[in-house]
């Protein structure tokens, strides 16, 4: 794989499967930490190559202190630990994301504001444990739930499910 890094954030580039396709897939594997924000495109070009952004890949944003994250739309999932103690982390757009892993945002105590949309299908065990998240409404899109996803939240007041077949809180 090709490991590049382009303006603040650093890519990975996965393999092609065995069709020939004009866009391929990379996933984001870390960022500057000098820059205070990140904002990850939809799309990387590397030599006339388009590859779209779809995962940010396991610790890439661990332990950040004063960042935000903006962009990515084509992002489909977020993988183990990629936000785990970003403690400066306040909000997340997470609008086209179907897979959120286990520990993803684990101790993201300022994260008070995520959004997610109708394609949200999984939410790994911890995966918003320890944050600063006051309501939570899941869609209906979303069938699992792992163990502990949102303990120790404090300041969490709501926990509205919005599915009738979801699997909550399954050891995962």
């Amino acid at each position: 794989s090709v490991f590049d890094g382009i303006d603040t954030v650093f890519y990975e580039i996965l393999p092609l499967s065995l069709e020939e396709i004009f866009i391929s897939e990379t996933e984001v594997v870390g960022y500057d930490v000098k820059s205070p924000s990140c904002t990850l495109p939809n799309f990387v070009s590397i030599n006339s190559k388009k590859y779209a952004t779809t995962l940010i890949a396991s610790n890439s944003f661990r332990s950040s202190i004063d960042f935000s994250v903006t962009g990515a739309a084509c992002v489909d999932t977020i993988a183990s630990g990629a936000f785990s103690l970003a403690r400066g982390l306040t909000s997340i757009n997470l609008a086209n994301v179907s897979y959120i892993s286990r520990e993803a945002f684990l101790n993201c105590s300022k994260l008070a504001t995520c959004k997610w949309g109708n394609r949200l299908r999984f939410i790994g065990n911890n995966a918003f444990s320890g944050t600063g998240l006051t309501e939570v409404t899941i869609p209906e899109s979303c069938t699992t739930i792992g163990m502990n996803a949102f303990s120790n939240n404090g300041a969490l007041n709501n926990l509205i499910l919005l599915g009738d077949n979801m699997k909550i809180f399954k050891e995962l």
